[in-house]
């Protein structure tokens, strides 16, 4: 009679704030060894679990921590623009554009990590940031306002001059490309020091709420945002909704 194989339950690397099962392994030093500490998509940290995770149903806007206000959005980039001036060194340079990229574009982490010089409006002449390899490994074009491209322009001409085409915009330790623990870490870092607590993908979901509220461009949204599904988009018209609040008010 022929030995049965022994049979070896799954880890899954867990991401608490996408609620998505990111990787599976047949070991832990498997998952150990593929350095899945944070998150590819939203920068957060994972968890190592033994089973994957049904996701929950989910009606409505974003919950109240997956997003920031316009006046806390307003607050960090205010907190960014005063280290940069204060401190007036190239890291807190680097930190500031990185805040208003992020606050002004709607870029995902890895996406921003991955700007090449040639994808900058100073380069190419449009007030586009030209995302070559995001999710889906779909490229576009993501819009950018006139102020946003002169910040980004001062940042090259001042630090990134001579560049060539295919280097990263921002650059990590030892001259490498930025990586995803180190913007984590920096997004932390400014929004501890303005009273917040975020990380890169809330300002990505704050982006887009409101984009939409000044917009109402659901298209132009999806567009921006990179998604394949306009369902996916059309979770930010439900959050933070002024008629939403109207309505909510006349409940007395």
């Amino acid at each position: 009679m022929a030995k049965r194989k022994p049979t070896h339950r799954k880890y899954y690397a867990y991401c608490p704030a996408c609620k998505q099962d990111r990787a599976e392994y047949a070991t832990l030093p498997e998952l150990m060894q593929a350095g899945l500490v944070v998150c590819p998509e939203c920068g957060e940290p994972m968890e190592v679990t033994r089973r994957p995770h049904r996701k929950n149903k989910h009606r409505g806007g974003l919950a109240p921590d997956k997003y920031l206000t316009e006046s806390q959005m307003a607050t960090l980039r205010a907190h960014a623009a005063k280290q940069a001036a204060t401190l007036k060194s190239r890291r807190a340079q680097t930190d500031y554009v990185i805040v208003e990229t992020l606050c002004l574009s709607g870029l995902r982490a890895a996406e921003l990590c991955a700007l090449q010089i040639r994808d900058l409006p100073c380069r190419h002449g449009k007030h586009v940031l030209m995302v070559r390899n995001g999710k889906g490994s779909v490229s576009r074009p993501v819009d950018v306002s006139p102020q946003l491209a002169e910040t980004i322009k001062a940042y090259v001409d001042r630090y990134r001059a001579g560049a060539a085409d295919d280097e990263p915009l921002f650059l990590g330790c030892h001259g490498k490309p930025l990586a995803y623990r180190v913007l984590y870490s920096k997004i932390v870092r400014l929004g501890t020091g303005a009273g917040l607590a975020i990380a890169p993908h809330r300002l990505r979901h704050s982006y887009a709420t409101d984009a939409w509220r000044k917009s109402k461009d659901l298209r132009w949204l999806q567009d921006q945002l990179g998604h394949a599904d306009p369902r996916t988009t059309a979770i930010y018209t439900k959050t933070g909704d002024e008629l939403r609040r109207q309505y909510a008010a006349m409940m007395r």
